[in-house]
């Protein structure tokens, strides 16, 4: 990348940890400005993650493009479910999907 990529970038990582930080705050999620993403506890063994600026960068690096691991993944379950219509064989899910393909798991949730 040429240097004014790299700057606008880093203008933009900057703006959206700010904002990442305001929004954690305002719910009571921690925040860190190490790398590490951990603090310990009060007692000292009990861990928790962090808000870390590595979350910004990596939000402004990939420039809001599908990850192919998650589209993936996505694809396949909207798949699924359009076999279950088709067939009427199945019950198809119920209300909201979620995804989370950091921990790997899924659920259905009725809000």
């Amino acid at each position: 990348m040429d240097g004014s990529v790299c700057k606008q970038l880093e203008g933009d990582e900057q703006l959206l940890w700010f904002i990442l930080k305001k929004v954690a705050e305002a719910h009571g999620v921690r925040t860190s400005e190490s790398e590490e993403g951990v603090q310990e506890g009060v007692d000292g063994d009990d861990a928790s993650l962090a808000l870390t600026p590595a979350y910004s960068r990596e939000i402004c690096r990939y420039g809001g493009t599908e990850l192919h691991c998650i589209a993936s993944v996505v694809g396949g379950v909207a798949a699924q479910e359009a076999v279950k219509l088709l067939s009427k064989q199945y019950v198809p899910l119920d209300n909201t999907f979620v995804y989370n393909g950091i921990a790997g798991n899924a659920g259905v949730y009725k809000l």
